[in-house]
């Protein structure tokens, strides 16, 4: 996976053998300029580390989100407009894990996926929307909120599509708040028809 490729570019020492002698040369350092994707994935993982996000994730991770998504899906089950009990429910971007607690809540057998889900975090597992990495036709039920966090939708899209039985569901949640400094997709004007539109194509 290129995400987690490691490029080490530090002088190193290494050995040249020549006849009987060994003679110790000091290799040059090769700098190869970051990716955009690259300098995405630092950004995206660097939430956590920032004292006044990572607060904001820790309360809203179950005081809002958890609450919020459990009732909804409860409701959305006693309607019986979606049935969650012991379906396989993948939730990317998934954080700390509020989205995955609310579908096990609810029945389902739940997993989350985040570029950086944090320490001690039985609920997520390190992934990527670009690169979700379940067999392919494994989920019933994908989930997300964090479109706007998602630096190529066609590609995640391709991904869902990949994931998702026959059967599946995509479930979506779009923000229609402006931007954060870590997002990097706005729907507030016609983001959301641009969405609309690649998942009519997929």
């Amino acid at each position: 996976n290129k995400l987690w490729r490691t490029r080490l570019n530090i002088p190193t020492k290494c050995n040249l053998i020549k006849e009987d002698s060994i003679v110790e040369e000091e290799s040059d350092s090769i700098v190869e300029e970051e990716s955009d994707y690259e300098k995405y994935v630092k950004a995206q993982i660097s939430k956590l580390d920032d004292p006044k996000h990572n607060k904001n994730i820790m309360r809203d991770d179950k005081q809002k989100i958890e609450a919020y998504l459990y009732n909804r899906f409860h409701e959305y089950g006693q309607n019986k407009l979606i049935v969650f009990k012991n379906r396989h429910v993948v939730c990317v971007g998934a954080r700390r894990g509020g989205e995955v607690r609310a579908l096990r809540r609810v029945g389902a057998l739940a997993i989350g996926v985040d570029l950086n889900p944090g320490e001690y975090n039985p609920h997520v597992l390190l992934g990527d929307a670009h690169s979700i990495g379940f067999s392919p036709g494994s989920v019933d039920i994908l989930y997300s909120n964090v479109l706007d966090h998602i630096l190529d939708l066609k590609q995640f899209f391709e991904q869902v599509a990949d994931q998702l039985a026959s059967d599946g569901l995509f479930l979506i949640d779009l923000s229609k708040k402006a931007p954060d400094k870590y997002a990097v997709q706005d729907f507030r004007d016609g983001g959301k028809a641009r969405t609309i539109r690649l998942l009519e194509k997929d």
